[in-house]
């Protein structure tokens, strides 16, 4: 079996803390969940991202980087003004995530006063 290398091991980290955050909130979750999850020792992600803070400003990063390439396309770029944020809105909708248990993060419920 190969090794892993450094790429997949921070992957690994990255996506089982962004699966967590989702489920629990940043809050709410542990570095040694996010370690259990992503099946390394806590020690190798203090290797990887020096605090749980910087670990999560790179899984915020990473998912703001993969947004920002589905909702700004070429043709939303060359769209006009109305048309582009059509086009940017209909990308975020797409990307929600289609678990069938929305994550309080994700959640869009609002309550109305009467």
């Amino acid at each position: 079996m190969p090794e892993s290398t450094d790429s997949d091991v921070r992957r690994k980290v990255m996506a089982a803390a962004l699966a967590l955050f989702c489920e629990q909130t940043w809050e709410g979750t542990r570095v040694p969940e996010i370690a259990e999850r992503a099946g390394v020792s806590v020690g190798t992600i203090y290797r990887y991202f020096p605090s749980k803070e910087a670990l999560g400003s790179a899984v915020f990063a990473d998912a703001k980087a993969a947004l920002t390439a589905r909702t700004l396309t070429d043709e939303v770029r060359r769209a006009e003004p109305r048309e582009a944020l059509r086009g940017i809105w209909e990308g975020c909708c797409a990307s929600r995530p289609s678990s069938p248990t929305p994550s309080r993060s994700w959640s869009t419920s609002s309550t109305r006063a009467s």
